[in-house]
């Protein structure tokens, strides 16, 4: 049933704000941040409740790169991407969801692949 309930909830994406600032020639940092709402607006399955609201969620990624190679597009980074989710009375209540917080670590290598 809970997954039936979920599948019909329509989320929309409304904001996705990032900026960049250039350090030096070999240092750029980056941070974006999200903004998510989740709405449940079928009220055949549920007809006792008052909102359309489930979730508000954000996200949050700042980003260190560093460039080694003037020549070379090659870049050391790393990043943190955490998240934010808040649920609406209805879906603590209904479904027994849990306002949390998580986010990862990650540090690694990029470069173009020069196939073509």
């Amino acid at each position: 049933m809970t997954i039936y309930i979920l599948m019909q909830l329509k989320i929309r994406c409304i904001s996705g704000i990032g900026c960049t600032l250039r350090l030096s020639r070999k240092v750029n940092v980056d941070f974006v941040v999200m903004y998510d709402i989740a709405k449940w607006t079928d009220t055949k399955l549920d007809p006792t409740k008052k909102t359309d609201d489930i979730r508000t969620a954000w996200g949050y990624n700042p980003t260190i790169e560093y460039y080694p190679f003037n020549d070379l597009n090659l870049r050391f980074y790393a990043n943190w991407v955490g998240r934010i989710y808040d649920y609406s009375d209805y879906a603590t209540s209904r479904f027994k969801a849990t306002d949390t917080q998580n986010g990862r670590f990650s540090i690694g290598i990029a470069a173009p692949l020069g196939i073509f």
